[in-house]
């Protein structure tokens, strides 16, 4: 595959995973940026080898900058079940992502097999108005289907903001996240997503604490932890309220 005419090197790149329609024509799709606009840019093939460009982007907008790590996958429309990235019918919608401005953006929409369109229900703004993955370091995600489980993961790199000179005595520079789980929200306009369930593997030591009394200001040190991360789960109960705070919450 080469960019078209047009589109410079460096705004073309990122490859998704390719799926196959229903006649078996191969797909995939490309991020871009041109005319100032960001795109996803549409190849076909018929043996995985040669490639031809579509002749329109699958989608496009003028909203935002150069496309980086596009992803395009398929979501059921009931339950959280996964589905393979070349199923195509009336019980799945479409999702489109992309990576720009340190930030994973998506819409949900529409995709037309025939007419090889991607109609979003909103179209992106390139405002914090977007859907995102995650509102915290989180960039260039990718997400997979697990035949296994029946499931689609995500994962997404996770950059630091070290010096250059601290990166280098650690010997890299970012990580991956914690695998997730997604799949499309009751209402069908948004995903949902949580930690994947192998993460209850790492789990160990658990260590309990039962009718702690907290006082106003005081500090409770949990001990016999030793782990550098750990999952916490707090349960707060109240016996009285007669000298709680009555907040006034009516309009001034």
């Amino acid at each position: 595959m080469t960019p078209p005419d047009g589109v410079n090197g460096d705004n073309f790149r990122d490859p998704t995973t390719a799926w196959q329609g229903p006649d078996g024509t191969w797909k995939v799709v490309i991020g871009s940026y041109s005319n100032n606009q960001g795109m996803a840019i549409l190849y076909k093939s018929q043996d995985f080898i040669h490639w031809t460009m579509h002749q329109d982007p699958l989608y496009l907008s003028s909203k935002t900058e150069m496309w980086e790590c596009p992803d395009f996958f398929p979501v059921s429309i009931n339950g959280t079940n996964g589905v393979d990235t070349s199923i195509e019918n009336p019980s799945v919608r479409h999702v489109m992502k992309a990576s720009f401005n340190s930030h994973d953006v998506y819409i949900v929409g529409t995709y037309v097999n025939e007419q090889e369109r991607f109609l979003p229900d909103a179209d992106l703004t390139g405002t914090s108005s977007d859907l995102r993955f995650d509102y915290g370091k989180f960039y260039a995600s990718k997400s997979f289907f697990d035949g296994k489980k029946n499931r689609r993961i995500l994962c997404a790199w996770v950059n630091e903001s070290d010096s250059m000179e601290d990166d280098l005595k650690k010997g890299g520079y970012g990580l991956q996240s914690i695998p997730r789980q997604i799949w499309l929200d009751r209402n069908g306009k948004q995903l949902v997503q949580w930690p994947v369930e192998e993460l209850n593997s790492l789990r160990d030591n658990e260590v309990y604490v039962y009718g702690k009394q907290l006082e106003s200001g005081s500090v409770f040190e949990v001990s016999g932890i030793t782990a550098s991360q750990a999952d916490i789960e707090i349960m707060f109960e109240l016996p009285k309220l007669e000298e709680a705070e009555f907040i006034d919450t009516s309009p001034n």
